[in-house]
């Protein structure tokens, strides 16, 4: 191939790459004025996109034993330890729930405010964020501090059932 057709490829290859429409809409918040209105998502969040695959993956209870623990124990606390960011598009409209905000390499905000968001640690928790990933890990702290009755719920849309 000549240099010129090489180039030509290029030019070619670059401007149909830019084109490209992938189907996921970011949430508006994570749009500048520049942005595109369309970009695709990490891979996680389309290979983990099933419920049973992010069960798995992020040790989620299952949805049934979550109700049975909700349901059982008045004291049941909710926690949200999604970005507030994230808090600003949509929470849980008709429980109660207390925010701690948490990341995938930093709990320290959970484990700060537990004694005072979580006073009882034999209380039914349920920790939700996005998808799993980081109600996992914040789980994990909470039993690490003597929490007894902790439950990853996943994401938001997992626990909209709950939410009735």
């Amino acid at each position: 191939m000549t240099p010129t057709a090489a180039a030509i490829v290029t030019r070619i290859s670059v401007r149909s790459t830019a084109r490209l429409k992938p189907s996921w809409r970011a949430p508006s918040s994570l749009l500048s004025e520049n942005s595109s209105p369309r970009y695709s998502p990490p891979r996680h969040f389309s290979v983990m996109a099933d419920y049973a695959e992010r069960a798995q993956q992020w040790g989620m209870a299952p949805k049934d034993e979550i109700r049975t623990a909700v349901e059982s124990d008045p004291k049941s606390v909710f926690v949200d330890v999604r970005s507030p960011q994230e808090l600003e598009e949509a929470t849980l409209k008709n429980r109660p729930f207390v925010h701690a905000h948490c990341t995938m390499s930093d709990t320290s905000n959970i484990m700060a405010k537990a004694d005072e968001i979580l006073p009882d640690k034999n209380a039914t928790v349920v920790v939700f964020c996005a998808v799993g990933g980081r109600s996992s890990k914040a789980k994990a702290a909470l039993e690490s501090m003597g929490y007894t009755n902790v439950y990853n719920g996943g994401g938001l849309k997992d626990i909209d059932y709950l939410d009735s």
